[in-house]
């Protein structure tokens, strides 16, 4: 019997659509599954912040921070535990209507971060205004630059400093469209975007890149596709290693593919549906966080890191690898309402990665490297090939450096005390051991002062001048007693009688005791009326040893060097 004659119209008709929306769905607009990815972001630890949106963190050459830029247009700092976030600086002098939970383009929107080492000075891409910096000591950031070649910076987005050349890179995302709207060049198949030099002598802005596609940073090479990578991408961040980490905002779906790779598809999708629609279409209603590590010489993809689900992680930004710090991620959730940073311990070096809940964008990072779409299809014009193998040339060198200052630093490390040895990042470890080591070295003097102080003060002594008969039999004849009083665990006291008609010099036997392990604290020495002196030394158990000495053979030993003192003297 055909179900039409079983089942009414009105339970067909909904029971088909439902299926064919079912089947739409798994096609046209799930994420794509990623094989080999390590589903480990949902188990990140969090620390809230009060504002929505950090797009880019960096550290200052002090090892301080994450600084974090979020969206009311201020760059926070993070002080620990127990001091949480500060205000460090802000974009924008107009603060009266800021939100802490959207874009007011008057309050500025600061994105990619960058610190100045030899300075100290951070610089600050914002969205509305353009390249800024500002001081050590924060507050208002000066204007830097905001046009290049008569063309006004509409989105400057990420940036990287050139500190050997007195230069920096940045992109302006799109010299058309301002922050809010960047997510439509996407899907409208337009490339306002670009990669500009700008030398901070002569305050020249050029144009080294044009015609990019949402671009996410310079790439200094040819119009080649460097790398393909399972969504799309956002912030690029170089490693220790020279490897690169990639934020992805979202994996990719057929639907995305479609209106991507046709023009026309694009841009009725812009004139027909909304923003958030748009979103939801783009990452498959199903927020997730993806991370993707890259090799900084082939391209290919090293490592693929997941949340799923989106439990914890979503829209990541970037990824920031340290290797002196915990492993840290920072996210900000695309419609949420708290803004988090995550540290994630059991990912490799510091990774910091940061998601981007911020509604009204996709976004965009640098590190050499211009933004690496496979969907996009971005390119980046060549200034030679001269370039390119200077390029890699660096980046080779740069690789080796940083291993040797990891390995410099880990030497540091181990100078410190124990309990510095793990938890000091590397500029501080520097300036750690500048204080530690003088003070160990002022203390290795003084002890070894003192050694020669006492050696000096008992061998000078012409009446503790001795000779001892090697064999134990004769020594018994000039050692009357050998006593050995405790003072503590470590610390005892020795009282030796002993004939003065011999030539010996206690001060080998004190030279035996130290190589043993025993610290001489003090000694003294008396003569009697008779023939016989007598000698008090204080010792102490080094750290050589664990093991405690009874009286008894602590006499032995001492008869045993008395034994080899008088040895020495035949």
């Amino acid at each position: 019997m055909p179900i039409s004659e079983k089942l009414p119209t009105w339970a067909v008709v909904p029971a088909v659509f439902a299926v064919f929306s079912v089947i739409s769905y798994q096609i046209l607009i799930a994420p794509d599954n990623l094989n080999g990815t390590k589903n480990v972001l949902s188990m990140a630890k969090t620390i809230p912040l009060p504002v929505d949106g950090p797009e880019s963190i960096e550290w200052d050459s002090q090892g301080g921070g994450p600084y974090a830029a979020v969206v009311d247009g201020r760059i926070l700092k993070w002080r620990g535990d127990g001091l949480g976030w500060a205000e460090l600086a802000y974009t924008s002098p107009h603060r009266g209507n800021c939100s802490r939970h959207e874009v007011v383009p008057t309050c500025g929107r600061p994105l990619g971060l960058s610190f100045e080492k030899k300075t100290g000075d951070l610089y600050i891409c914002d969205g509305y205004i353009g390249v800024m910096k500002v001081g050590p000591e924060g507050g208002l950031a000066e204007l830097v630059v905001d046009q290049a070649e008569g063309r006004k910076v509409m989105f400057a987005n990420q940036m990287d400093i050139d500190e050997e050349e007195d230069v920096f890179y940045f992109n302006d995302s799109s010299d058309k469209y301002h922050f809010r709207d960047i997510f439509y060049v996407i899907v409208n198949g337009e490339r306002p975007g670009r990669v500009i030099r700008y030398k901070k002598k002569t305050k020249e802005a050029k144009v080294v890149m044009d015609n990019l596609r949402c671009n996410n940073g310079p790439k200094a090479g040819t119009r080649d596709i460097f790398a393909k990578v399972p969504g799309y991408p956002d912030n690029i961040r170089l490693t220790p290693i020279g490897d690169f980490w990639i934020g992805i905002h979202c994996k990719k779906n057929l639907l995305g593919r479609l209106v991507v790779n046709n023009q026309w598809l694009g841009k009725l999708v812009e004139k027909t549906v909304k923003l958030e629609l748009l979103i939801g279409l783009v990452n498959g209603f199903k927020p997730h966080g993806v991370a993707v590590k890259i090799s900084g010489e082939t391209g290919e993809i090293v490592e693929i890191l997941e949340d799923k689900e989106g439990k914890t992680m979503q829209y990541v930004s970037e990824a920031y690898e340290r290797d002196d710090v915990a492993p840290l991620l920072l996210t900000v959730p695309l419609l949420s309402l708290l803004s988090l940073v995550y540290f994630v311990p059991i990912i490799p070096y510091g990774l910091t990665i940061a998601e981007n809940k911020d509604a009204n964008t996709n976004r965009h990072g640098v590190e050499h490297h211009q933004e690496i779409q496979e969907m996009l299809g971005v390119s980046v014009q060549s200034e030679g090939n001269g370039v390119v193998t200077k390029k890699l040339n660096h980046n080779a060198s740069e690789r080796v450096r940083r291993k040797k200052i990891n390995s410099l630093f880990s030497s540091l490390r181990s100078c410190l005390p124990a309990s510095d040895q793990t938890k000091l990042s590397i500029p501080q470890t520097v300036s750690r051991s500048l204080k530690y080591i003088p003070e160990l070295q002022e203390q290795v003097k003084k002890l070894i002062q003192k050694k020669d102080e006492l050696l000096v003060r008992v061998s000078g002594q012409k009446a503790i001048e001795h000779y001892v008969e090697p064999q134990p039999k004769a020594v018994a004849r000039y050692v009357s007693t050998i006593s050995a009083t405790k003072l503590g665990d470590n610390e005892l006291m020795v009282q030796i009688s002993s004939s003065r008609n011999h030539n010996f010099s206690i001060s080998n036997v004190l030279s035996g005791l130290e190589e043993d392990g025993f610290v001489l604290v003090d000694v003294s020495s008396s003569r009697s009326q008779g023939e016989r002196l007598f000698y008090t030394l204080h010792l102490q158990m080094g750290n050589k040893h664990n093991y405690k000495l009874t009286c008894e053979e602590l006499s032995q030993r001492m008869l045993y060097l008395y034994e080899e003192c008088g040895n020495s003297f035949r």
